[in-house]
This record gives C-alpha cells, sequence and structure tokens, in this order.
C-alpha cells in the first residue's frame, strides 16, 4: 500500500542505538510502536503493540519490552514509551525547522529542565524527559503563533521516542518534579486569570445594555445597594413602610347636620355600587416608589 503523499516527514534518531540518557528506560516493559494515521483530516499517532493490534494507555498488559518493538519497528513509524512513572514536558512548534533555532520561551524551560532533551518526530518541537514522583499531570496550554506547551507527569499517555537528542543537553534524565510544577502554577494561573477577565468583561457589558433599557427594565437588572456601609436590620417589613393607622394624624370627622341625613341616605346606595367596581390598593404595597 502506498503511503498518502502528504504523510508527516519522521526525523528519527537511531532507533536500535538510543543515546546513554535513555538507557535505563530500555530495561522497562513500557514500549510501544506507532504510525501516522489521519483521523477526521488530522495525523494522529495511536499506539500499537508488535503484533498489530492497538495498545491502550490504561492497559500494562499490552505494552512491551525495548527488545520486542525494536525486532519490529520498520514496519511502523516510530517507537514511544509509557508514563506512569515519568515526566515530559512536550514543547510544539517552537523550534524552526530549517535552522534548529528555538523560541525564546522553549530555550529558557529547556535550560532550567537540566535533563535529556530531544527533537520531536515532526522536527518542530522538543521533547524534556525527566524523573517524577509526584502527582498525575495531564495539562496542554497555548502559547501563542501556533506553539503550545504539554505537561504529561506519571499518567496514562506515551511520550513518543526519537533518539535524535538535542546537541548540548545532559546525557542523563534528572527529576523534573520541580519544573513541571512550575510550569503547572505558571499557566494554570494565566488561564484562571484570562477567565476572570472575561467574566469581568461579560458583566460590564450587561451593565452597559441596560443603559439603555427604560428605567423600570434597567432597575431588574441591576439593584443598587442603599444599605453600604451602614447597620441595617436582619429584615425589613414592607408594610411598616406605609404609615400606621394608629399614628397617622386625621381631620376629625364633622357631625352630620339633619338636613344632610337624607341625602347621605340616598346616596349609600349608589356608593355601594360604585364601591365595588373600585378596588382600593394593598396596604402592604410601599408608598413611594424605591431609589434608583
Amino acid at each position: 500500500m502506498t503511503a498518502p503523499s502528504d504523510k508527516p516527514r519522521t526525523y528519527n534518531g537511531n532507533l536500535k542505538n538510543l543515546p546513554p540518557a535513555l538507557e535505563p528506560l530500555t530495561a522497562l516493559p513500557y514500549w510501544v510502536l506507532w504510525r501516522w494515521e489521519k483521523r477526521k483530516g488530522k495525523w494522529t499517532k495511536p499506539p500499537y503493540q508488535p503484533n498489530g493490534q492497538k495498545a491502550k494507555s490504561d492497559d500494562p498488559a499490552t505494552w512491551s519490552t525495548y527488545d520486542e518493538v525494536i525486532a519490529v519497528v520498520d514496519q511502523y513509524d516510530g517507537i514511544g514509551f509509557m508514563l506512569p512513572e515519568h515526566a515530559t514536558p512536550d514543547l510544539d512548534g517552537c523550534r524552526t525547522l530549517n535552522t534548529g533555532a528555538s523560541q525564546p520561551w522553549a530555550s529558557q524551560l529547556i535550560d532550567k529542565s537540566k535533563t535529556y532533551v530531544e527533537i520531536s518526530p515532526s522536527g518542530k518541537g522538543f521533547k524534556v524527559i525527566g524523573l517524577a514522583a509526584g502527582d498525575n499531570v495531564q495539562k496542554k496550554w497555548p502559547i501563542g503563533d501556533g506553539t503550545s506547551l504539554e505537561a504529561y507527569r506519571r499518567t496514562h499517555r506515551y511520550t513518543t521516542i526519537t533518539g535524535n537528542q538535542l546537541p548540548g543537553t545532559p546525557q542523563h534524565l534528572a527529576n523534573i518534579d520541580a519544573v513541571v510544577d512550575e510550569v503547572y502554577a505558571e499557566h494554570e494561573g494565566r488561564r484562571s486569570q484570562r477567565e476572570g477577565n472575561g467574566a469581568a468583561a461579560a458583566e460590564g457589558a450587561s451593565l452597559e445594555g441596560a443603559a439603555d433599557l427604560p428605567p423600570m427594565l434597567a432597575s431588574l437588572l441591576h439593584i443598587p445597594n442603599l444599605g453600604a456601609g451602614k447597620s441595617q436590620p436582619a429584615s425589613t417589613d414592607l408594610a411598616a413602610a406605609a404609615p400606621s393607622s394608629s399614628t397617622a394624624k386625621t381631620s376629625p370627622t364633622p357631625k352630620p347636620t339633619s338636613q344632610s341625613r337624607s341625602s347621605t341616605r340616598r346616596s349609600s346606595s349608589s356608593t355601594r355600587k360604585s364601591a365595588t367596581s373600585t378596588r382600593p390598593t394593598p396596604s402592604c404595597w410601599p408608598a413611594t416608589k424605591p431609589q434608583s
């Protein structure tokens, strides 16, 4: 079968003779194979067993020894190593393929790690590989301009192994827990800050929109705290806002005269009829409108 013409090129080193820093890994049964496969228009690297069946990141029974994968590596595009006991920050898109130059943020992280680093299969990134004892981490953060940073530690993932070591990096695997923790704290902090700023902007936009609404509707969206800084009772009785009948001052009602009694009787029936068509305002409604 002819390989697709747009299949990515793979930049492997000598997989059958890995750098000294990776020799301790060859004694562990955490190895898989991988090949380029296109899914939904995107190239992926699913893991395989030497027998041709898919490997599972969460099933050690599907992992193999280094010797087992190397025996059939020519049938695949590369090899990989599971990470139940190790860590690897994955720096993607930060290396210029033609010149080998790396972006400043990537160079700083590599220098800080002080462990083995290799060039990724695409040739456009780096894999920082080290020992770890910290908690599980599995995160990805966009950096900008098509670059990204992923961090995996003691998790159900595998990292590709190219054996194509970045010149000048150590010939050993160092513990990189502190680096992973620092990366996690920095980038999760930035994400939280962005989300917080976004929520504040959305709230500000909603209040600006309320200014264009009629006053009555706008008051439903934003009710000011009129009692800020003042001591208030635990609850407020709305009925108390209206004057009490026992305290309201009223003018004395004049006594009816003999001439007015007859007219009063004549009007009483019409008064009763009109009273049934007019509903009084409930006494629990406030006498005045609330302040805006």
